[in-house]
């Protein structure tokens, strides 16, 4: 039923008040219309996690609205529509915008006069890309200037066109060769032959250096590509459409940790015992196509099992 879906959901703008009633349809469905015997939000988890990998239609929906930017940011494939999106986002900085890191709110505020089909995957994209935590130097030293919710001037994100195309994108722009201290404002000319409004730089500087003293990051380098950009990523796996998908449950799944706790006191085991649920989930899966079987969750409601 879903696959029947995908023609409509990538192309249209969403009306997520149909989805929600698709998305119950599924689950009465499931449950033959006897109502949800364990949350929706358990029911989304991988097999691995204790459950059926149960669809979430507005999360799937999301990532097929998504995959536009994939195709938009692939400069091997060259389209007519993405004249488009250009003309759209030109103000902002065209491709360069998916390489930022504002939230939804933000996001929200900044693209108030673009079509509802693009203002609408611009606000899924701060939902899957935003990131509100910086962990590492290289981390912060890699975080875009421009249309960033973590650095504003008088509480807005900021976009300094002029500067973005002399080449002045990320943190360590402002910095010396130290990547410590910041540049002052003779060298800064000196640097990128370009004169800034004073006023401009001591305010960019002032909120970059306010987003360390709040970040308290750790003064390690990256060596697992933790934070690569998510507008690099995309490029880089074949299916961007799982890759956001996942991203959006990962956000709203939960654990069930009431299941595990049942049945270790069915099982009369310790509640410190070190279980390998991962190991245990997998095994039903391994060894049974019964969905019934699968799930451990869905075994209690099985007649007979109490």
């Amino acid at each position: 039923m879903v696959s029947q879906l995908v023609y409509l959901l990538s192309p249209l703008c969403s009306n997520y008040n149909v989805l929600k009633e698709i998305n119950n349809l599924l689950y009465n469905f499931l449950w033959n219309g006897k109502g949800d015997k364990i949350k929706r939000k358990v029911m989304i988890n991988d097999f691995r996690d204790g459950n059926l990998k149960m669809i979430d239609l507005i999360s799937f929906n999301k990532s097929l609205k998504a995959t536009w930017i994939k195709k938009y940011l692939d400069n091997s494939k060259s389209r007519k529509w993405k004249i488009f999106f250009d003309m759209a986002l030109k103000k902002f900085g065209c491709q360069n915008f998916f390489s930022c890191n504002l939230n939804v709110r933000d996001t929200l505020a900044t693209i108030t006069a673009l079509d509802a089909f693009l203002k609408e995957i611009l606000e899924i994209w701060a939902e899957v890309n935003f990131d509100s935590k910086i962990t590492s130097k290289d981390q912060f030293l890699d975080q875009h200037l421009w249309h960033n919710s973590l650095i504003k001037i008088v509480n807005k994100p900021v976009f300094f066109k002029d500067w973005c195309t002399k080449g002045i994108i990320m943190v360590k722009h402002l910095l010396g060769p130290d990547n410590n201290t910041f540049l002052s404002l003779k060298d800064f000319r000196s640097k990128y032959d370009f004169d800034p409004p004073p006023l401009s730089l001591y305010g960019l500087i002032s909120a970059v250096k306010s987003l360390r003293t709040k970040s308290n990051f750790q003064d390690v380098q990256n060596t697992n590509h933790e934070h690569e950009l998510l507008s690099t990523k995309i490029l880089q796996v074949q299916k961007a459409t799982t890759l956001i998908y996942q991203k959006l449950i990962n956000s709203k799944s939960l654990i069930p940790e009431s299941s595990q706790k049942k049945w270790m006191e069915n099982c009369c085991l310790p509640t410190n015992d070190n279980i390998n649920w991962t190991a245990a989930y997998v095994l039903a899966k391994k060894y049974t196509k019964s969905t019934k079987l699968t799930s451990p969750r869905i075994q209690r409601h099985i007649r007979g099992f109490h």
